[in-house]
């Protein structure tokens, strides 16, 4: 399997300036693990196709996983996008220029199970982190954040996962901010989210359920690996 380090070592050696533009799509990132059958689609691509882990990403290319697979799109500014099971996601926007102090991600996610975790992009000036549902819009200030498809997609649930306000490990403060056609909701407190309906505002905020927190955690030395 291609090396965690080597995929690194691969996307810092590109230029650290990328962008998107309505024109062309660039490279946004690369595969950097792959656990049962995830696909690409998008740009010129007749069909989708699969996708490996050290398989280039570019902005404009949809990802999907299939039923009891997993993948993790490593950005070029180190931020990761770990897809769960019957997931699909398109990246619609990437920029990373810390000459400028500018970092932006948005993505569009059209089902399943989401983690992001932002990276080098959240210590600059002028981030901008973006994750489009079914539901909403979700904005992201700071580092682990969840999004998991219920109902069949009838309900979303986005959770912020750390680190808070008051964190004893020197990281700034993660935030959320939700936002639909019916209303708003903000969190700013580790282990804390809502649900979402389609066509309602966000609920209450409420624990992160523990079933959904176990998505993101290893089941066990057989189903362990280095990007869940």
């Amino acid at each position: 399997m291609f090396g965690f380090r080597h995929l690194i070592s691969a996307v810092f050696l590109m230029p650290m300036v990328f962008c998107w533009t309505s024109s062309y799509a660039v490279q946004a990132g690369v595969a950097a693990g792959v656990k049962g059958e995830a696909k690409i689609a998008g740009n010129e691509r007749q069909q989708p196709e699969i996708i490996r882990s050290g398989g280039i990403i570019l902005t404009n290319d949809t990802l999907t996983t299939g039923a009891g697979a997993r993948m993790q799109a490593l950005l070029v500014d180190e931020s990761a996008l770990t897809l769960g099971p019957n997931s699909s996601l398109t990246i619609d926007r990437f920029v990373y220029d810390p000459n400028k102090g500018s970092g932006e991600v948005v993505a569009n996610m059209l089902r399943g199970s989401l983690r992001f975790v932002s990276g080098r992009s959240s210590a600059l000036s002028k981030p901008q982190f973006k994750i489009k549902t079914p539901v909403g819009v979700m904005g992201i200030r700071g580092t682990s954040t969840i999004i998991v498809e219920r109902d069949e997609g009838k309900s979303f649930f986005m959770g912020l996962v750390g680190p808070g306000p008051d964190n004893n490990v020197g990281l700034p403060p993660s935030k959320i901010e939700f936002s639909n056609d019916y209303g708003s909701q903000t969190v700013d407190k580790a282990g804390v989210g809502f649900f979402v309906e389609v066509n309602q505002p966000p609920g209450a905020l409420v624990p992160v359920p523990a079933d959904i927190s176990n998505l993101f955690v290893n089941k066990g030395r057989e189903d362990t690996s280095e990007f869940w």
